[in-house]
């Protein structure tokens, strides 16, 4: 190697090797990716479905379907590139590692992944017959292909990941609301009124009225919005750990039909437990950093994308359903030109306070747009998220609106619903829930519309 090699940038280093590759030698390792390219993709994608933590983040459909097709045509591309076509390279594998960032594909998986693939590529020249070339030559060449382009991809990941670490600690600081005594309190209260209930049943023997902590209204909001906020807290993890103890103990009891000795003081232990850590986790959180539309004070987009794909993962990982719903105002320019914007204003503020009573306190509400709201609605399948967004077009087209000015005007929205379907893309999701509001606003308004899925007749 030249030592002016080490001052080139990275896009020049490649470029560089490329350009000092003879063109005969390159088009050789083309014709030979072409022809054994697809070989080397299913050996990659059966090792990939092999690693235990693979499961969490890719599915095995799209990894045997789209994954395979996509990364053949991936490797051609790349071992065609030309020195003219450095730049669109890098390009490719920046994008590459911000849709990995994206996933939260951990980059033990996505090292792994490459390093199978490079294996699997440099056996392709490890043979005697090499086409009349220096097989040294093809196998450096060849790898440093691969190393040039997981470099460019591993840095995009990198940048995106660490972009994705900060709205996640954002996301965290806000995603209990701005007033972080008042839903300490409500928390206290959910759970205070479970303890009391299970209490009861436990003693007047009515095991079969013994509900989960997890499914309680204390436990889906832990499970979902007290995740986001005290995940990486080690309270959280006991609490979780305590719920889980609880949980099946009171199962057991259920089917069972008998109490355990000294369970009732074990309950109460467990009781007074997650009290006192709740207690110091809300105590250890001062600030809260702002991530809400100030006129409805429900979220803005910026975690919208955070808290998608928290709930994709899991959905994946717990096999839970998951939807969104995605409203319109109808007719809102007509609205403010008629009213005023000062009217619209209010009309903005009544739709997402009604969309938000309407909800549970597990859900997330963000002002998408303008006049659109969107929906995550977790651990929902698609005919629940189906009659909650009917229940909430309802409540808004119910009755007029009386405006600070004593006018009325009468309000309906439309809406689009999805849910998770073997998709591990924000975008996607987001996508088939807007051409389903797109749908409803086509055949004529004020009305919800369920995006169609792959399993639908």
């Amino acid at each position: 190697m030249d030592k002016s090699f080490i001052y080139l940038t990275p896009q020049e280093q490649w470029r560089d090797i490329i350009l000092q590759t003879p063109q005969e030698e390159r088009e050789y390792v083309r014709l030979q990716v072409e022809a054994e390219g697809q070989a080397c993709v299913a050996f990659f994608c059966e090792a990939l479905l092999q690693h235990a933590d693979v499961a969490d983040f890719l599915e095995k459909e799209s990894i045997q379907k789209s994954l395979k097709r996509s990364l053949y045509y991936y490797l051609v591309s790349l071992f065609s590139a030309s020195p003219d076509h450095v730049a669109r390279l890098c390009k490719i594998q920046m994008r590459l590692g911000a849709s990995y960032a994206r996933l939260e594909i951990p980059t033990h998986i996505v090292a792994y992944g490459f390093y199978i693939l490079k294996k699997q590529i440099l056996g392709l020249f490890t043979h005697d017959d090499a086409g009349g070339f220096d097989r040294s030559g093809l196998i450096l060449y060849a790898g440093s292909m691969m190393d040039f382009a997981f470099k460019f991809m591993m840095r995009s990941y990198e940048k995106s990941f660490r972009k994705m670490v900060e709205d996640n600690e954002a996301l965290r600081l806000v995603s209990i609301g701005q007033d972080l005594s008042f839903e300490k309190e409500t928390q206290a209260r959910t759970f205070f009124t479970w303890s009391m209930e299970t209490m009861r049943a436990v003693c007047e023997k009515r095991f079969c009225d013994l509900e989960n902590l997890e499914d309680s209204d204390f436990g889906l909001w832990f499970t979902h919005k007290g995740r986001n906020l005290f995940n990486g807290r080690s309270e959280f993890v006991q609490i979780q750990r305590e719920i889980e103890t609880i949980d099946t103990q009171l199962q057991t009891i259920r089917q069972e039909g008998v109490l355990p000795d000294r369970f009732v003081a074990s309950l109460h232990r467990s009781i007074r437990k997650i009290v006192f850590l709740m207690d110091s986790i809300f105590h250890n959180i001062e600030q809260i950093e702002t991530g809400r539309d100030p006129l409805t004070k429900v979220l803005n987009r910026r975690f919208l994308d955070v808290v998608v794909q928290n709930e994709i993962s899991f959905a994946l990982a717990k096999n839970k359903h998951f939807s969104i719903a995605l409203f319109d105002i109808d007719n809102f320019k007509s609205i403010n030109d008629t009213f005023g914007h000062l009217a619209g204003d209010e009309i903005l503020c009544f739709v997402a306070n009604t969309i938000t009573s309407s909800l549970r306190v597990n859900d997330y509400v963000f002002r998408y747009g303008g006049e659109e709201f969107l929906i995550v609605l977790t651990e929902t399948d698609v005919e629940a998220a189906h009659k909650c967004a009917e229940r909430i077009r309802l409540a808004i087209c119910h009755i007029p609106v009386t405006l600070r000015s004593e006018q009325q005007v009468r309000v309906s929205v439309s809406g689009g619903v999805t849910t998770l379907h073997g998709q591990t893309n924000v975008r996607t999701l987001i996508n088939r829930a807007d051409q389903a509001l797109y749908t409803a606003k086509a055949n004529g308004r004020n009305r919800v519309v369920v995006a169609h899925t792959p399993d639908m007749p």
